[in-house]
């Protein structure tokens, strides 16, 4: 079982199979209350015909801890790296306790020429709203959309790195706003699950 000490693994292997993939940005959900308005049937893989869902997120904040990078392969690595070990080093059960469900959430935005130019990563935790949070913390609104979703048969790295490839073998109207991925942790603190999504034109 994956731990919430290992889950920055599966970002450093991820960024760099999409940027060796792709110029473009890399890319957590009990309660978002997801609906779903349209399938999109992709290529025949592994030969079965799979679909993605388009679905609507809802408006919710995420804080946690941010950086600004970009998507360069020396750089990305080296910071998504840092930024995963910040946060498991500075564990703050008061955050942790007012979370609004039992994810982790990664999310890439303030995308400049998709992510080339600079972009904004931040780990944290969905909250209702952030009025109480403490202000060493950053945080993101995420604003109601519709989101290209997908879920890893499993949460071992190589079947995450599975989904981004199906992912990126599709012809998706990205919009770079949001790019989330969100990790179900268990009161162990061990990786159960995963979901993916992707911002796409409505």
């Amino acid at each position: 079982m994956t731990t919430i000490t290992n889950i920055h693994k599966h970002f450093f292997v991820i960024l760099i199979l999409v940027f060796s993939q792709s110029a473009c940005a890399h890319p957590k959900l009990e309660n978002l209350k997801e609906s779903k308005v349209k399938e999109i049937p992709i290529a025949e893989i592994s030969k079965q015909e799979e679909k993605i869902e388009i679905v609507t997120l809802p408006n919710f904040f995420v804080a946690g801890f941010s950086m600004k990078t970009a998507m360069k392969e020396d750089k990305i690595e080296k910071d998504v790296e840092k930024l995963w070990d910040k946060f498991n080093e500075n564990y703050d059960p008061e955050l942790y306790h007012k979370r609004s469900d039992d994810k982790i959430y990664f999310v890439m935005h303030n995308y400049k020429n998709k992510g080339e130019d600079g972009l904004e990563i931040l780990v944290g935790f969905r909250m209702k709203n952030v009025s109480g949070v403490d202000k060493k913390y950053s945080h993101v609104e995420i604003k109601s959309g519709s989101f290209a979703k997908d879920k890893p048969k499993g949460t071992s790295a190589d079947e995450v790195i599975e989904a981004w490839e199906k992912i990126y073998g599709l012809k998706l109207n990205r919009i770079y706003t949001y790019d989330i991925e969100a990790y179900t942790i268990n009161e162990e603190f061990e990786l159960t699950d995963v979901d993916l999504f992707i911002s796409v034109k409505n």
